[in-house]
């Protein structure tokens, strides 16, 4: 059962400020900010990257929170529309890939905190492995608690964190010796140009920007409170990545190294504390990881959802096993390339092939009008019933194709004058015909993919320019690429 929220039932912008300041203050801002501090090496530096990658982000999550606000729907099903039904699994594969990784490297860190906190020499890939593998049981036993106890784990996190900051007597490093040590990590996301702290910035976050219909179809259509709930929540993430960014910076410490920073008596020393707020955050997190992959790919596999948490949960430890941990700046690139093209395509054919105005969005409109308490709308009716006005379509256009025939050359011309329409409007026939799979929002997302890569840091890449923003590269390219797409060809086809 498909339902848009009611406009009755939606709620304040504050109510949902919070809620997103929640799942932004997380441990992740705080290794993506050490990563940060220490590729950027000065303050200035740092807060530029930071300055750039959440407005980035701020935009994206506005935009596609307005998105969700305006038809009432989720990310899942606002996919369908652009994407088709079969082609909306590309965004289940993405999401669902990109909770793996971010449980490998939670798995990771776990292991590296007990490491440090008993001092064992024990190999850290195989503690890596089993506490994987123990991660995974709440999600394969079907007990979610440990969602809602993440909630708990935020305070003590935030006070520890900035305790720790500014329990550490030393001054920051120098900016050379920070450049110099962010080299010598193995393997290396470094040096960071601006705009690639920046992509790595906005990578962190990306999955929950291009998913914030999700939550905000229950806010009011209203994009500056939108804006301002996104702009709190961003500042908040922005405010724990700047501590990461402190810490690494007095230190010198590498991300991984983090439990050593929090546990260790040559530094905050917190011990005890320290390891069970920490180890507590990781384990909370890494339930709703798991969790949240196991949905995500069970749109497209349709298994039961027990085996696939023990594949996924396996899959990810053997990830944690791997040293994912140690490869977070690749990864963050990755997510940035890989996930914002998406929400670029799903902002163009809202915002401007039709307007701000979907078919979903018209049940939200009569709602308001007719001030119903809920509507709920049955997927399976309503695609029933497009395939019948399709059917009419086609018989309609083949009656016309029989008028122009027989009309001669008055027929040619009226032929052309419906040729002629503007390509936006025969773009939605266009996305109709191709409800299973639109292969110009695949097309366009390859291409966006395929922009991003080559205008990143990686092998095979293309320089542009020092402050080259690869994320935004890559959500620009996919949102030109598919308003053209549907025009040209839907134009021609139709």
């Amino acid at each position: 059962m498909v339902k848009t929220v009611p406009l009755e039932q939606r709620r304040s912008w504050l109510d949902l400020a919070v809620v997103w300041i929640g799942v932004a203050v997380v441990l992740s801002a705080i290794l993506r900010g050490m990563m940060i501090g220490l590729g950027m090496g000065s303050i200035p530096r740092v807060l530029g990257a930071y300055f750039l990658g959440e407005a980035l982000l701020i935009a994206m999550m506005a935009l596609m929170g307005y998105l969700g606000a305006r038809t009432g729907l989720t990310t899942a099903l606002l996919a369908r529309i652009s994407f088709g039904r079969k082609g909306a699994w590309l965004i289940s594969l993405c999401l669902g890939l990109a909770f793996m990784g971010w449980f490998g490297i939670q798995a990771g860190l776990f292991a590296e905190t007990f490491q440090v906190f008993l001092s064992t020499s024990f190999p850290l890939p195989w503690l890596a492995f089993g506490f994987g593998l123990l991660m995974m049981l709440p999600a394969v036993f079907g007990f979610r608690g440990l969602k809602a106890l993440s909630w708990l784990a935020v305070p003590p996190m935030i006070i520890i964190f900035i305790y720790a900051a500014l329990s550490l007597k030393n001054s920051l490093l120098p900016a050379d010796k920070l450049v110099q040590l962010a080299q010598n990590h193995t393997p290396t996301p470094y040096p960071l140009t601006l705009g690639g702290a920046a992509s790595i910035i906005a990578g962190g976050f990306i999955v929950g920007a291009v998913t914030a219909a999700d939550i905000f179809r229950y806010a009011r259509p209203k994009l500056r409170e939108i804006l301002a709930a996104s702009l709190l929540a961003m500042l908040a993430s922005a405010g724990m990545q700047l501590v990461g960014s402190v810490l690494a910076m007095k230190t010198g410490l590498y991300h991984e190294h983090l439990p050593a920073l929090i546990i260790k008596p040559e530094y905050a020393g917190l011990g005890l504390v320290g390891f069970l707020a920490i180890a507590f955050a990781q384990w909370t997190t890494n339930d709703s990881n798991l969790y949240s992959s196991v949905l995500a790919f069970n749109s497209i596999l349709k298994w039961t959802r027990w085996k696939l948490a023990i594949l996924l949960g396996i899959i990810s430890s053997l990830l944690a096993a791997g040293g994912i941990l140690s490869r977070l700046g690749g990864f963050l690139s990755l997510l940035s390339i890989g996930i914002g093209p998406i929400g670029g395509i799903l902002m163009a054919d809202f915002f401007f092939l039709h307007r701000g105005k979907w078919g979903a969005w018209e049940a939200v409109k009569r709602e308001e009008e007719e001030k119903e308490a809920e509507k709920e709308v049955e997927l399976p009716e309503k695609v029933d019933k497009l395939e019948k006005e399709e059917g009419k379509e086609r018989e309609k256009e083949k009656e016309k194709k029989t008028e122009w025939k027989k009309g001669g050359k008055k027929g040619e011309e009226e032929k052309e004058k419906e040729e002629s329409k503007p390509p936006c409007q025969l773009g939605i026939k266009f996305r109709d015909k191709f409800r299973e799979w639109n292969p110009v929002a695949l097309g366009a997302y390859g291409l966006g993919f395929l922009v991003g890569w080559l205008t990143s840091g990686h092998p095979w890449h293309i320089s542009v320019f020092p402050f080259s923003i690869y994320a935004f590269n890559g959500i620009l390219s996919a949102a030109l690429a598919y308003w053209l797409g549907v025009k040209i060809v839907g134009g021609k086809l139709f």
